[in-house]
């Protein structure tokens, strides 16, 4: 049983009872390292897709430990910080398509809530972009008419008095609306998403820290705390904890955050 919290939405969750880890040596089809919203999707996706394959998740604390049970909770289609340098630094094409890529991810996730009733306060009411200073208004009619020239929304200008009339505050100087932004609580939905893992046959183990993992002939050993998995296939789903293994330069270089929410 666990009773610390992280964030505010451990703490409003309450206890939570771990599952077993994983001992021993083992075989499978897929290790997936990481219990977050990736690993636990791609765990239930292989599951549905591939039913008799086992799929074993290892998680070194429990689901939702890093940013998964730790974010804002918005649901939203934006792809990068800034629209403007995905443009400059993959062309126009490029972007258009990592814009699509993220509608779809959002529709992925109001879809899944709504078909399989997860308990994660889901709404869907559409999120507003404000501006507050002439420098931040001229940023953000930039930001609104790159989004619509990668993929064209149903996205809605506000000018000063539109948005004060909405947000009942005479501060915003303009604003946009996009209609497909929703909210959700985040400890919430990864826990959900590991039950319809759970469900669909994966094995999750928590509290099982991966120390390293091996490239073999035909596969892939993955070492563990207390022992070690031979797969044939491997997803490394740890998204700020990548650094810690061998691997690509790409995945050990640390990056700082230049916006959050």
């Amino acid at each position: 049983m666990m009773n610390t919290s992280y964030s505010f939405w451990e703490d409003n969750y309450g206890c939570y009872t771990l599952n077993v880890p994983l001992t021993g040596d083992h075989t499978a089809d897929v290790v997936i390292v990481g219990g977050g919203f990736t690993g636990l999707t791609v765990a239930r996706e292989i599951k549905y897709d591939n039913p008799s394959a086992r799929v074993v998740v290892l998680e070194a604390q429990y689901v939702g430990f890093g940013a998964s049970g730790r974010n804002g909770g918005f649901n939203a289609s934006q792809f990068g910080f800034e629209p403007g340098l995905v443009k400059l630094m993959r062309g126009k094409e490029r972007a258009s398509e990592a814009q699509l890529y993220m509608k779809k991810a959002v529709d992925y996730v109001r879809n899944l809530s709504k078909e399989h009733e997860l308990d994660n306060d889901y709404e869907h009411k559409g999120g507003l972009r404000i501006a507050y200073t002439p420098p931040q208004v001229a940023r953000l009619r930039k930001t609104f008419e790159l989004l619509n020239e990668f993929s064209p929304n149903n996205s809605e200008w506000l000018n000063a008095p539109e948005v004060q009339a909405r947000v009942n505050s005479p501060r915003p100087q303009a604003a946009f609306f996009e209609p497909d932004v929703g909210v959700l609580d985040p400890t919430k939905h990864v826990r959900a998403l590991k039950r319809l893992a759970e469900f669909a046959g994966a094995e999750i183990y928590e509290n099982t820290p991966v120390t390293t993992f091996k490239r073999r002939h035909a596969g892939v050993d993955v070492i563990y705390r207390d022992g070690r998995i031979k797969a044939e296939r491997i997803v490394i789903a740890l998204n700020a904890w990548a650094h810690l293994f061998e691997g690509p330069r790409k995945l050990k270089s640390a990056t700082g955050p230049k916006g959050s929410i």
